[in-house]
């Protein structure tokens, strides 16, 4: 939770007129504050593409990665994140045509 919470903001809204749930509107000032509040923590959202290099995803997998296995569906509304071709040898990308995150339809 520490990680979630500090090192990874993953920022979400929704709309009532594009899905089933009711509007909101992501605020990271008021993410923030619940962080330090609940946690003790406060987020560092460039902290990962600062250390790691992760803006350019395969760049920072050639340096850093081995032995990885990334399992992919392209209906996985998560995609757009995800690594869909192989970066070397040892960090693999499995991709499923059909899969969707955790068989959700």
């Amino acid at each position: 939770m520490m990680q979630a919470c500090s090192e990874m903001v993953m920022p979400m809204s929704s709309s009532e007129e594009s899905s089933m749930f009711p509007t909101y509107d992501f605020n990271y000032s008021s993410f923030q504050e619940k962080r330090l509040k609940d946690y003790g923590v406060k987020p560092r959202p460039k902290w990962i593409t600062a250390e790691f290099g992760g803006h350019d995803i395969h760049v920072a997998l050639k340096k850093y990665g081995s032995n990885i296995i990334f399992s992919n569906g392209l209906l996985d509304p998560w995609r757009g994140g995800s690594v869909l071709q192989n970066i070397s040898e040892s960090v693999v990308s499995l991709v499923t045509e059909e899969g969707k995150e955790f068989g959700i339809s």
